[in-house]
């Protein structure tokens, strides 16, 4: 089954970008890093909820981070994702030496076992309030940082 990722774009919000373009770099990023993972927050709990639990260890992993494959300095991407590395306890590998993302096989089920949702699910209950909350945050940031 190929996988299908789920992105949300802002737009229409012009007079945001333009206060947000006002003011100094490193405030800029600090308010909108601080509004995305306000916003996500639910979304995580919500996966988190979600997720099967037999070691804790998939539901341990899950939380919002940084998608540093944007190339754009103007894009700023977050999700909320399992943490871990390739290193991680999340990647496992079969007898014939293939490798498992753990997370993939729970959420859209395998040969021997059927899917058990719990990230599209969470996206889907919490995704349209988080949209909202964020653009919010992001306004309530913008006044607090021009009253300095």
């Amino acid at each position: 089954m190929a996988r299908k990722a789920k992105f949300v774009v802002v737009t229409g919000v012009g007079e945001l970008d333009r206060k947000l373009r006002a003011l100094a770099p490193r405030a800029r990023r600090r308010i909108v890093r601080n509004a995305v993972k306000a916003a996500l927050g639910p979304v995580e709990a919500e996966a988190k909820a979600r997720a099967p639990v037999r070691t804790g260890a998939l539901r341990s992993e899950i939380g919002v981070v940084r998608d540093y494959r944007t190339k754009s300095r103007n894009v700023i991407g977050y999700e909320v994702a399992i943490k871990g590395s390739d290193g991680s306890p999340m990647v496992k590998h079969t007898k014939s030496g293939q490798r498992v993302f753990v997370p993939y096989a729970v959420e859209f089920g395998h040969s021997r076992a059927p899917a058990h949702p719990f990230f599209r699910p969470a996206f889907e209950s919490k995704g349209p309030g988080a949209l909202a909350k964020c653009l919010a945050l992001l306004r309530a940031g913008i006044e607090m940082e021009a009253r300095r």
